[in-house]
């Protein structure tokens, strides 16, 4: 009898925790619906487009919403549908190649032919994010090059990128982006990120000219016309207008007084081009001598035998996708989610294009989250469209049912820690508690990622705001305070 009457008071005990405990949670719960009246009434947020949903992932119960399935422009948010739809399909361990080959035929040391680099859709060959895995590559090819007998090149040297349909940017993108480093065009041969820098002094009073130092890597197929001026401006203003497939490049804007090797980048107009040039210079330097220019596939005459099947005797290997995934979200590499989108077209559709690519990635969510417009990988096209509640679908899915949850999760920044979130949420209950990417282009601003919260609760949140009046600093401050109260509950 005692026995039972312990029992019976143990689980009323329980209960009566329990039953606190969910009155407890009510409470919270009303009182971030309260933070979130406040947020949308406020008067800095009036006539912008707000969509923004949480939930517990292990309950599945909504934390708070405002229009989640409002379809607005995500910015880089979007990147989140295709790394997840590569990590999925390829696996962590894939990886791109780069191969080396030659037609024509080899006698007596010559090659009567062309030496070409085929490249395969490597994203970051010769990167900066992954200098040790590309150490001495045109080095090790020269190498080969005399392994297989070959002192003298008959020829040209070919970059060659046709493995992709196309190589352009989006048709979505705006002229204001393509000639900047994150507008590059992602070609099936890119290197060193598609991307060059330019570093300037500044004048001492506004109006002064700009005068540039050095360029890395220098780069002799660019014409650059450079008139940008200094200014009283805090950061770089300038922006580099040039078409695809041009060379002509016009440096306009401002630049921050007193400045000396301030650094500006922006996009190679044809990285196959240069990749060919980097490498026929590469063997004129260790004794090949390479009789003829550098051309890439495109430019080369179909009449020629550029088009025979190459005999390829050297692949260059990229880091694994979980590493590329990594720099993808943590760094918002716009590059490399676009090569990622052209890699899914080709594995599902034998197609490389923006378009095919976009069809694999819509497809793949489609049952999972329902339809949205994506007109790119990366979300710098203003024509994307998603809600809230799809970006949170995506972030359920990963997080319950993805054998990739810890590589996916793994490359979104850290609050006050890693990434756009560095500088945001010190001294707050969020810091090093909130892993989210982030997305931003004029008027646009949104969070989408993982909350472990006061209460030991896991929660997937996503918030998107388009066409704000007020300054971004203001609209990422409020966002930030509205986050903060959702860590605490």
């Amino acid at each position: 009898m005692i026995i039972k009457i312990l029992i019976f008071n143990l689980f009323y005990m329980i209960v009566a925790c329990y039953g606190y405990s969910q009155n407890k949670f009510s409470d919270t719960l009303n009182n971030f619906n309260k933070e979130i009246v406040k947020f949308i009434s406020d008067s800095e947020l009036q006539n912008s487009s707000i969509s923004f949903y949480a939930i517990d992932l292990k309950t599945n119960q909504i934390i708070g919403e405002i229009n989640p399935d409002l379809l607005l422009s995500p910015a880089s948010t979007m990147k989140l549908f295709t790394t997840t739809t590569a990590l999925e399909t390829f696996g962590p361990e894939y990886t791109f190649s780069t191969k080396i080959g030659f037609n024509g035929f080899i006698k007596d040391s010559v090659l009567y032919g062309n030496i070409i680099i085929k490249g395969e859709g490597d994203p970051c060959l010769m990167s900066n994010n992954f200098k040790s895995n590309y150490l001495n590559v045109f080095k090790n090819i020269v190498e080969e090059c005399k392994k297989i007998g070959i002192n003298k090149v008959q020829g040209k040297i070919i970059g060659d990128a046709s493995f992709y349909t196309d190589n352009f940017a989006p048709s979505t993108w705006i002229l204001a982006d393509v000639a900047n480093y994150y507008g590059a065009s992602p070609w099936a041969l890119s290197i060193f990120d598609n991307e060059y820098k330019l570093f300037f002094n500044t004048g001492e009073k506004a109006g002064d000219s700009t005068f540039i130092t050095k360029k890395e890597p220098e780069i002799s197929l660019i014409n650059l016309n450079n008139i940008v001026k200094s200014d009283n401006v805090s950061g770089d203003q300038s922006i580099i207008y040039g078409g695809l497939f041009d060379n002509y490049r016009v440096a306009t804007g401002k630049l921050p007084l007193h400045k000396s090797d301030f650094e500006v980048k922006g996009s190679i107009p044809n990285p196959p081009i240069y990749a060919a040039l980097l490498l026929k210079q590469e063997l004129n330097k260790n004794g090949i001598i390479v009789t003829d220019s550098v051309q890439s596939i495109y430019e080369y005459s179909i009449n020629t035998d550029s088009l025979q099947t190459p005999n390829f005797f050297y692949t260059i290997k990229s880091p694994l996708l979980k590493d590329i995934i990594y720099y993808t979200n943590i760094k918002s590499v716009n590059l490399y989610a676009e090569h990622l989108l052209r890699q899914l077209g080709i594995k599902f559709f034998n197609n490389g294009s923006n378009e095919y690519g976009i069809n694999a990635v819509t497809k793949y969510w489609q049952n999972k989250c329902g339809k949205f417009l994506m007109f790119d990988g990366s979300g710098l096209s203003r024509f994307n469209a998603v809600s809230s509640k799809q970006l949170v679908e995506v972030l359920k899915y990963m997080k319950n049912e993805s054998k990739n949850f810890s590589y996916f999760y793994n490359s979104l920044p850290i609050a006050s820690r890693s990434g756009s979130l560095t500088t945001m949420f010190k001294g707050t209950f969020a810091e090093n508690n909130l892993h989210a990417k982030s997305g931003y282009m004029t008027g646009v601003r949104s969070y989408a990622g993982y909350i472990k919260s006061k209460s030991s609760k896991e929660i997937a949140f996503a918030i998107i705001l388009n066409n704000y009046i007020s300054s971004p600093s203001v609209i990422k401050g409020k966002i930030e305070e509205l986050l903060v109260k959702l860590s605490e509950i």
